[in-house]
This record gives structure tokens, sequence and C-alpha cells, in this order.
């Protein structure tokens, strides 16, 4: 800006600088007064409409909180209901043989929502214990004995008693923790119930704590008895016992919950008390609640005075159970409209006051404020240019930089590609104008190889771009490392043995906390690579814990690293440590990933000696140790034959390769190529054991069908669902239950691995 323009700019300043209040103070006491008037107003409308909507609020609570009270007792009535089944199958006559009551448990349980296990138990005196015995072990050819459990797993024959309550039969739906010959008379807390319910021919139950064989389904499960009438009870011919007989029922408390709980809304806040426990262990159930209360006393002292609470009481056979409930944030009430129209009215007129006291107010120091204004705005402007000048050559820069790294990588990639498929196509070639090839073993083990190395490519580029654009989260627990790292040792044997190498392995046992997910991908790039770069020699897999933390190391005696190549070892477009042709995104991949889970990774290696990779993993901290683990997805190659199979899948090829490997697998499939056409086809007819189609759909997508024949059928039908897109908001099946999704390109394994897995009951929606 020239000079003589900013010292005339300065004498115009200094020419109107006169205040704008110089007219006098009434208009300052005249805004005041209208301001203070116009909160007053404001205020007084606020609570008018603050009670109204507390009442609706407390009206709707109490109307959900009873709702799901209702739903609730209900839940638990579905549920004793098995044992009430169970003592009239056993009343109804002739002896109930192990095969035939395990039928109709399972039978009965369908739509029992929480049942985890029934049985039968029966009084046996001292002196016809070593006749039960003698039964016990002929039914399970091996001596059995009248047993108790101490406690993680130990069981020991119990001593004298004047009588014991055996168990004779247990079918389990999950688990089988009481096994036939457990005193039921051992623990007091079970022997109280027993006497309970033999006195008076209603239900007894007790709580306990969950033991790890009973599944995933909640904290505490819930073991409930009922008396079997002694003029019509049938047990197991023994040749013991008085008669005295009871039912046994083991429940769920988590699953009874859920069943309720997963339909209702998210924004309240329940909590469920068992009140016939002690205080300490009182509590069942918590839903966004914060803290950790132990008791209901405990829980009511924590809300505030005046927040409205609804208390619900309901049984679980002879216990009693309180449920409390809090609204949480709910903007759906709608205000009464006379008074906020009258505030509305009163706030328009107040804020005409004010602005004609403000133009008044202003209108003398115009001037001053326009010339501020422009003197002001055209600084900002220099500056703003200045600014903007120096980030766009840092940027320009940078977007270089990135440039230039993305078109290397993208080089090496395609080059990477290209080999595959170059030799893919040469074998398919060969292996058409010579089919007696497919009967050679070598032949087909360089094309499945070829294969195998296209699939790793691309798996290795859909993990790093899940990685970069952060969908890839992971989720931490505590678990035994050990048992991971042996399985991945054994899975290594054969690619040692392929190229004549000894595998060695140290593993100490260590509980850590990590996402065995990630950590497992992380130990097998780490582990392959070292297989695959070294020609001869050896290579070990050590696990050691030394200063309260682990350490997974990777130990080879191939080439080694050179020195300048270490920094860059871990990046994307850095070639493999051999100068190779590949593009190293195997340890890119460890490298996010380690970084993603915070565990420290690091490299040593000499010319010539071999390299050591090294991962730090922290222990098991004291707030997840006890943590349940998950179970384990069921192995296995289950036999696909008899199952029925619909396929819906869009492109040709496509659908012709996987219903062919589908029919290899002895599977009955039925296909349809559009959502229009799987509705024709599959109108009518039974439903499928499991469903296999794809997500993009030309006429839809395939969720959606998946939930309109779940709403048609009423059956969660379980489904593999294939997609393509990798975009981070491209998973519309996240939450689904029974829905396994695999990202194209998916191998044989894949499908049959997660076919297994659905089909077993286990399928998981992470």
């Amino acid at each position: 800006m020239p000079r003589r323009r900013v010292d005339n700019m300065s004498m115009d300043i200094d020419g109107a600088g006169a205040s704008p209040l110089a007219g006098g103070r009434w208009p300052v006491l005249l805004a005041i007064v209208v301001l203070i008037a116009g909160l007053a107003l404001t205020w007084l409308a606020s609570r008018v409409l603050f009670d109204a909507e507390g009442e609706r609020g407390r009206a709707r609570l109490e109307e959900q909180a009873s709702s799901t009270a209702r739903q609730l007792q209900l839940a638990i009535d579905l549920s004793l209901a098995s044992l009430h089944s169970a003592r009239t199958y056993v009343e109804a006559g002739g002896p109930v043989e192990f095969a035939g009551f395990s039928r109709f448990v399972v039978s009965d349980a369908e739509g029992r929502n929480g049942l985890l296990a029934l049985g039968l138990a029966s009084r046996v005196p001292h002196r016809e214990r070593a006749a039960f015995e003698q039964w016990l072990s002929a039914q399970r050819a091996r001596t059995e004995y009248i047993f108790e459990e101490t406690g993680h797993g130990v069981q020991r024959a119990v001593p004298y008693s004047p009588e014991y309550f055996p168990v004779r039969l247990l079918v389990s739906q999950q688990g089988d923790a009481l096994q036939s010959g457990l005193d039921m008379n051992a623990v007091p807390a079970r022997r109280d119930a027993i006497r309970s319910t033999l006195a008076t021919g209603a239900p007894a139950a007790l709580k306990a704590r969950r033991a790890d064989v009973w599944g995933i389904d909640g904290d505490l499960v819930i073991q409930a008895f009922e008396r079997v009438n002694p003029a019509q009870d049938h047990v197991p011919d023994a040749g013991v016992g008085d008669g005295a007989s009871v039912v046994i029922g083991i429940f769920s408390v988590g699953a009874i919950f859920r069943k309720v709980f997963d339909s209702a809304r998210d924004d309240v806040q329940v909590a469920v008390f068992d009140l016939s426990s002690p205080a300490p262990e009182q509590r069942l159930f918590a839903r966004n609640v914060e803290g950790d209360p132990r008791s209901a006393q405990e829980y009511v002292d924590r809300i505030p005075a005046g927040e409205p609470m609804a208390e619900k009481w309901f049984r679980f056979a002879n216990r009693s159970w309180v449920m409390f409930m809090l609204p949480g944030p709910d903007d759906s009430l709608v205000p009464d409209p006379g008074l906020p129209l009258a505030g509305i009215v009163i706030g328009v007129l107040v804020t005409a006051l004010l602005a004609l006291y403000l133009f008044i107010a202003l209108a003398r120091g115009r001037q001053l404020s326009w010339l501020n204004r422009r003197l002001a705005g055209m600084q900002q402007d220099l500056l703003s240019e200045q600014v903007g000048a120096a980030m766009q050559r840092s940027l320009r820069e940078q977007a270089d930089a990135a440039a230039r790294a993305r078109s290397h990588f993208l080089q090496a990639a395609s080059h990477d590609v290209r080999q595959p498929l170059h030799a893919l196509g040469l074998y398919l070639n060969l292996l058409g104008e010579r089919p007696q090839l497919s009967a050679d073993r070598s032949f087909m083990a360089r094309l499945r190889s070829a294969a195998d190395g296209l699939q790793g490519l691309f798996d290795g580029l859909l993990d790093l771009g899940r990685l970069e654009s952060g969908q890839l989260q992971p989720s931490p627990r505590g678990f035994d490392i050990a048992p991971l790292l042996q399985r991945l040792c054994d899975e290594g044997e054969a690619l040692a043995q392929r190229r004549c190498l000894r595998l060695f392995r140290h593993i100490e046992p260590a509980r850590v906390e990590s996402d065995p997910l990630l950590l497992e991908r992380v130990v097998r790039n780490l582990l392959v690579n070292a297989l695959r770069y070294t020609e001869s020699g050896w290579v070990a897999l050590r696990c050691t814990v030394r200063n309260g933390r682990a350490r997974v190391q990777v130990f080879d005696s191939g080439p080694g690293i050179a020195r300048d190549a270490r920094g860059h070892l871990f990046e994307p477009h850095v070639h493999d440590r051999h100068g190779g042709d590949g593009v190293g995104l195997g340890l890119a991949i460890v490298g996010q990933m380690c970084a993603l889970l915070h565990h420290p990774v690091s490299v040593r290696s000499r010319a010539g000696r071999g390299s050591i990779f090294t991962v730090g993993l922290p222990l098991e901290s004291r707030a997840t140790a006890g943590a349940p683990e998950a179970a384990p997805l069921p192995g296995g190659q289950a036999g696909l034959a008899g199952c029925r199979l619909w396929l819906v899948e869009d492109d040709a090829k496509v659908r012709d390769a996987t219903l062919r490997q589908l029919r290899n697998w002895q599977a009955d499939v039925t296909v349809a190529a559009s959502v229009a056409d799987a509705r024709s086809r599959f109108a009518t007819g039974a439903p499928p054991d499991c469903i296999v189609l794809d997500q993009q759909l030309p006429d839809g997508l395939g969720i959606d069908l998946l939930r309109e024949w779940r709403a048609r059928s009423g059956v969660q039908l379980p489904a593999l669902l294939m997609t393509g897109d990798t975009a981070p908001d491209a998973d519309h099946a996240r939450g689904e239950a029974g829905v396994v999704v695999l990202r194209k390109p998916v191998t044989a394994l894949k499908l049959r691995s997660a076919l297994n897995v659905l089909l077993a009951g286990s399928a998981s929606p992470r």
C-alpha cells in the first residue's frame, strides 16, 4: 500500500474519532431495562416448558419401564417353562434314558432363550452309594464315583455324608460343567435350594458365577431346581435311591436380558439387581451405567435427588429381582405452544427495541468503524496473501513428493501383478493344450503357487488400503499367546520342509494384552518372510518375558539387511530386503499394524549373518485379567454334503465358478442372478441352510434382500455376503447377526471356512 494512502486514512480516522455515546446516557439505561425484562420473561417460559417436559418424560419412562418389566418376566417364565417341561417328561412314565432325554431337551430348547442345560438328580442314601457308583461306572465304561468340585476343574470323591444328591442325567446346550455323579449337596447354596423345592414343590434357584464352558452369553448363570412328583418318578434304573428327585436347569442371565434389551431404546439407563443375594453380589445387568455399583442400595444412592426413576419388581423362581430405569436424552417432547408463542412475541419486541437502540447509538460512529474495518481488512488481505503463498509452496512440494512415491509404488506393484498373471496365463494355456497335465502334481502345485501369489498380493494391497483409510480398528484383550505361536509354527513347518530349512521354536507361556487377530497377521508375515528369503540354514521363533513385557522374536540365518535399507524397511514403496521384485507389502503391513496396536517393532541384522525382528508386547493388565476369552471358531473341514444353499450372483463367470466349487463339495445349490430373479425362484419352499449372495446386485443390495427374506420367513437365515467394495462406509452388514462378510477376491479355503463357521452356528458380525 502507498505511504500517502496510509497517511490519508490516518487523518480520516483522527477526524472521525468522536464517541458514539456522546448524546447522553439514556440509550444505555433503556437497553439495560429492556434486556433485564426480556431475560426474566425468557427464564419464566423456560421453567414452564421444563416442568411440562419433565412430567411427560416421567410418564413415558414409567410406561417404558412397565413394558420392559413385562417382557422380562415373560422371558423368564418362558425359560423356566423348560424346567416344567422336563419335570412333566420325567413324570410321564417309563424309565428315562439319556438318548430320549437328550432328544427331548434339544426339541424343547427351541425358542427357550437363555437355556444352557437340563438334567436330573436323585437322592442317594450313604448305604446305597456303592451301588450307585457301580451303576454310574457301567454307564460311563470307566471307574466313576460321587464327586465334588474343588475349583479350577479339579474333582475329588465326596467324603462321608448321610445322603447325596448326585447328577444322573445332564444334556447341555452349551458346555458340560455338570457331569454325572456331581453331588449337588456338596455346595450349601445348592443344598438349600434343593431342600426348598422338595419341601414346597415350587422352583428354587441360586445364582452362580459363570464358568467358561458355558459360553459367552453372560457373566452369570442361574441354576434352578424343581421337584419331581415322587409317586410318578421314573429315573434311569440304578437300583438305588428313595424316589426324591429334582430336575436341574442352567440358564444364562445375559442371554435372557439381551433378548429383551436388544430391542429396547439405547438412550435409557437400566440396572437390574438380585435382592436375594448378598449386597456385593446383587448386580445382574447394567446398561449405560457409570461406575461399578454392586448392590441396589449403592446404585440408588448414586442417583441425584429429583432425577426421575422407574422401579419394577419381578421374580426368577423364588428369587426377587428389581429393575431401575432412568431416562436418557430425549428431544422428541413437544412443548405447550401457548407460552412459547408469547415468548416469541416478547422476544421479537425486545430484539426490535435493542436493534433501534444500537442503530441510534452506533450511527455517529459509523465512519470510524468503516475506516477501521477497511484498514484491518487490507492488512488481513496482505497477510493472507503472504501466508497463502507460503502454504501453496509447501503443499505443492508435499504433493510432488507424494506423487513421486505413489508413482514408484504403483510401478513396483504393477510389476508384481504382471509376474503371477504372466505365469498364470502360460500355465492355463498349457493346461488347455495338454489336459493330462492336471494329473501332474508338480505342475498343479506351480499353477496353484502362481494363483496364491496373485491372491497374496491383492490381500496385501487391500489390507494396506484398510490400514491407511482407518477402517481396521484393533480390539485388544488379554489372552494366552503360546497357543497362537505354536499354531503359526505348525503352519510354517510345511514351508520350511519344502525349502529344506530347520524351524526352531522356544515359547515361554505368557498372557499378553493385544488384538489376537492383528497380532497373528504380524507374526505370520515376519515368519513367512524369514522362511521365504532364507536360502539355507534355519529359522527360529522365540517368545520370552523380561522386565514385565513379552517379546516375540523371529531369527533367521539369511543374507541379512544392509544398514542403509533398515530405516525404510517398513515403508510400502520399498523393495524387499534382498533386492527382489516385491514391493515389500508384508513388512509395510507389519509396521502399520504394530503402530496401530502400539507395539514397538525393531530389526537387527548383520550382512551374511541373518536378521532378528522383535515385537514388544504388554502383559495382561489387572483390569482385563480374568476376562472371558472369546471361544475359538470351529475348525475342521465339516462336510457340505446334503446342505441346501442359495447362491445369488450377477456376474456369470463368478456365479459359474462358485456353483461348480459348491457342488464339488456335494452341496445342493440353487442359483439366481438378481434380486428379482431371487424373489421369483425362492418365493416358495423351505428356507435353506445358508445363503451365499453378492452385495452389489444390478437391481439392489444383497443385505437388503437378506433382511427381506428374514422378515418374511421369521428365521435368522445364516448368510455369507461377498463384496468387492473397500470404501470405509461400504460395510452395510456391520452388526448384523448371523452374517459373515468376505471381500473379493475370495479363495476356496476362505469360502469353505466361512461356510463351516455359519453352518456350525458360530457366525459373528465382526
